[in-house]
């Protein structure tokens, strides 16, 4: 595992602006990320944890800091880079599914191999695998095997089992990564994040 990092965050902020409030989802996070590892984020609902995934997919932009992936400086890239960064550089394990309900799940996987460019003869055996990913374990198995190959994993979890996969473990609270959580502690933070009921609020 390489130790330069993949992933930098500087000062990285997000406000939602609901009208009348202002929600504060990231306080100036500051993090690196090295090429390789693999890396778990917990915390209680509406810490920012789901946020903060958004920014490191590119599917949001920050109210302020940066963002480097590979040294490039996301933050400030337009509508067309960041979809080729996500097209090309990234992949997203969404929770909830965002499927086109009119295509098949192998014509949904082949969507972004067309934007890609790729050759979709060519990908139909790895797609029809991918289609037959049923359950979380298979799902959790493919991303340690991607590790293995040397990918880079960031997951937000509330699971210990999940996170127990993990090289790090990162421990958000109030829009900020108040702690790294070291392995034999991980049973105890599941147990305080089964109590909590505080919900996120949205992102508009």
């Amino acid at each position: 595992m390489s130790s330069s990092p993949i992933i930098r965050l500087e000062g990285l902020e997000k406000t939602y602006d609901l009208g009348a409030i202002q929600v504060h989802a990231l306080r100036g996070v500051s993090l690196d990320i090295a090429a390789g590892s693999y890396v778990a984020i917990m915390g209680p609902s509406g810490s920012g944890k789901s946020t903060m995934l958004n920014m490191l997919g590119c599917l949001d932009r920050p109210s302020a800091g940066a963002y480097y992936l590979g040294g490039d400086d996301v933050s400030k890239m337009d509508d067309d880079e960041l979809s080729t960064v996500r097209g090309k550089r990234l992949g997203f394990i969404f929770q909830s599914y965002n499927l086109i309900n009119q295509l098949s799940v192998i014509e949904n996987i082949y969507v972004p191999l067309f934007y890609q460019g790729r050759d979709l003869n060519e990908c139909y055996d790895h797609c029809e695998k991918l289609a037959k990913l049923a359950t979380g374990t298979e799902i959790l198995n493919l991303l340690d095997k991607l590790n293995a190959e040397g990918k880079t994993i960031v997951l937000v979890t509330h699971g210990e089992e999940v996170a127990e996969r993990a090289h790090r473990v990162l421990h958000m609270k109030d829009g900020v990564i108040d702690h790294e959580i070291h392995q034999r502690t991980l049973q105890h933070v599941v147990e305080a994040l089964e109590h909590d009921s505080v919900e996120e609020p949205p992102a508009p």
